[in-house]
């Protein structure tokens, strides 16, 4: 429930280094390249769809605490955590697969977030179990949870972000929207971006979709992971895309 206050999920995100999580996981990489691999909303920055939204949340863990602080979580005297009036302790578990990279970011951004007296708790499963039929993500059986998803040419993101796919009992447990996110502005724009052939069409819906998106945070997005792609030298036009997962 308290994940249920859009303010701390933006403290959350204020709160979170993602250039530091990068570094973590990808050290031999420059600040410059790190960059790179940034992301504001669920689209790569360089996607044709893409839309700057007005909350891109770099590292700012001042206004994080405020955040925090204005949603009734404080620290009470000797305590490492804040809490609420209740005394209920600002804390809460993420869920992962065993994955040694997610380790060893998650490491990190447990010390991130406690620095702001938000207290992470990390899961790590099997991907199975995750990834699973009925277990794991698609019975939303989690509090918060880290995993990666391949970006495609075209969006989408009706099974992802859409308020008629979030997975229930009424449902039988289908659909991608693990979040339980239901942005009826969103959703609206969601069907305009994908019922439609005229680009300009998509790209106005996709733009109100990813400014809800982000003003929400119902998902934060730490980095594109890294590619390598090995190409002979006499190959021209070889020309790779940030959204395409295969040649």
């Amino acid at each position: 429930p308290m994940l249920s206050d859009v303010r701390v999920r933006q403290g959350v995100a204020y709160c979170t280094n993602r250039d530091a999580l990068t570094a973590s996981v990808y050290g031999f990489l420059t600040p410059a390249q790190r960059q790179l691999l940034m992301m504001d909303t669920f689209l790569p920055n360089e996607h044709w769809a893409h839309a700057t939204p007005t909350h891109t949340y770099a590292y700012n863990p001042t206004l994080g605490q405020q955040l925090l602080d204005q949603a009734g979580w404080a620290y009470q005297p000797g305590d490492a955590y804040r809490s609420n009036p209740s005394g209920q302790t600002l804390e809460f578990s993420v869920t992962t697969t065993t994955s040694t990279l997610r380790e060893t970011y998650l490491k990190l951004l447990k010390a991130q977030l406690a620095a702001c007296g938000i207290r992470l708790k990390v899961i790590q499963t099997a991907p199975d179990w995750l990834f699973g039929q009925d277990t794991g993500l698609v019975r939303r059986d989690f509090e918060s949870a880290a995993f990666a998803w391949i970006g495609e040419a075209n969006p989408s993101g009706r099974s992802l972000y859409g308020c008629d796919v979030i997975p229930n009992p009424a449902t039988a447990w289908t659909g991608q929207n693990f979040m339980g996110w239901c942005n009826d502005t969103a959703h609206t724009a969601l069907l305009q971006a994908t019922q439609t052939l005229t680009q300009s069409t998509r790209l106005a819906g996709y733009t109100i979709l990813q400014e809800a998106f982000a003003a929400d945070m119902i998902s934060l997005p730490l980095f594109r992971r890294l590619a390598v792609h090995a190409v002979d030298l006499s190959l021209v036009g070889y020309a790779p895309s940030p959204y395409m997962s295969a040649y």
